[in-house]
């Protein structure tokens, strides 16, 4: 994808005035880092072990091309929405609900994807899963002390 997917703990982290938001941001947003580079890994890592496997590099047809373009164009869209909804909201407690919903979702969509995965490719995909559950866990345990 062109554009950098919006994330919000940096967002948070930034306009967030109470100082424990601002410390739970900055725990998140290392987390968040570190998941999104693992993203943005994980389509290499498939490719690269099916090369292997087959013993010759993947080759796209081209309604493959054109999904990977309107996909791409789509997500950058969504991350633009998500960004401007998400600066519209007023306060921390809102801005991290909101960053919750957004990681839940992803979370269900791979827990979708994870049985098509070949078992190479499983052992990343936990990784990443695990960092998204990490995460939730993380917001859900600093919202429930705040009821």
């Amino acid at each position: 994808m062109d554009q950098e997917p919006f994330l919000p703990y940096k967002a948070l982290l930034e306009r967030a005035k109470d100082p424990s938001f601002k410390v739970l941001a900055e725990r998140l947003q290392g987390t968040s880092e570190k998941l999104r580079r693992l993203n943005q890994e994980f389509p290499e890592h498939i490719a690269r072990n099916r090369e292997r496997r087959e013993g010759r590099k993947a080759r796209l047809t081209k309604s493959l091309k054109g999904f990977l373009i309107n996909a791409n164009r789509d997500a950058a869209k969504a991350s633009a929405d998500l960004k401007r909804q998400f600066n519209e909201l007023q306060d921390e407690r809102t801005m991290l609900k909101m960053a919750l919903m957004m990681e839940k979702s992803d979370f269900e969509f791979g827990e979708g994807l994870a049985d098509t995965l070949h078992a190479d490719d499983k052992p990343m995909a936990d990784r990443i899963r695990s960092l998204q559950q990490s995460l939730i866990e993380e917001m859900e345990k600093f919202l429930g002390k705040l009821e």
